[in-house]
């Protein structure tokens, strides 16, 4: 019985080791997508990168004056590296687009209603678009809402 059990052991510890070996580096699944304007392919990994942003306070000004902020954490969610270093090298700008946006769509925020986070996103994800073009970020994630002073 000692036997059967440790060639059972020897044979689950070999076969563990040879799957680790053979599974090679593949990252998962890839898709692949043609633009059919210029016939050029390109091989997108299905694993998503992300590209956090540091917390965005955005001021709640009603009747020129300030009556509060709201803290949100953005995490946008890219296909592949490529897309992933130009929304790094652009941050600063689609920062900057969605608080502008945003302070216009506070403008006549009086503290009484609350922010939807859906509509956050989507403006969020039309800053993006007008930054680095459609299609370059896929999702908006928004980690976190703080409300303060409101």
């Amino acid at each position: 019985m000692k036997m059967v059990i440790i060639i059972f052991v020897v044979v689950l510890i070999t076969g563990g080791v040879a799957w680790w070996f053979l599974k090679g580096d593949d990252d998962g699944m890839v898709y692949v997508e043609e633009n059919k304007e210029t016939g050029e392919v390109e091989v997108f990994n299905l694993i998503p990168h992300f590209v956090d942003f540091k917390p965005l306070v955005v001021p709640i000004i009603y009747k020129g004056k300030l009556i509060g902020n709201i803290g949100i954490i953005v995490s946008l969610e890219v296909r592949n590296e490529k897309n992933e270093l130009l929304v790094i090298d652009k941050k600063i700008s689609i920062r900057n687009a969605f608080l502008r946006d945003m302070r216009l769509a506070t403008r006549n925020f009086d503290g009484s209603q609350m922010l939807d986070l859906t509509e956050i996103k989507i403006r969020f994800q039309k800053s993006c678009d007008r930054i680095l073009g459609e299609k370059i970020v896929d999702r908006v994630l928004v980690k976190n809402d703080l409300h303060k002073d409101l």
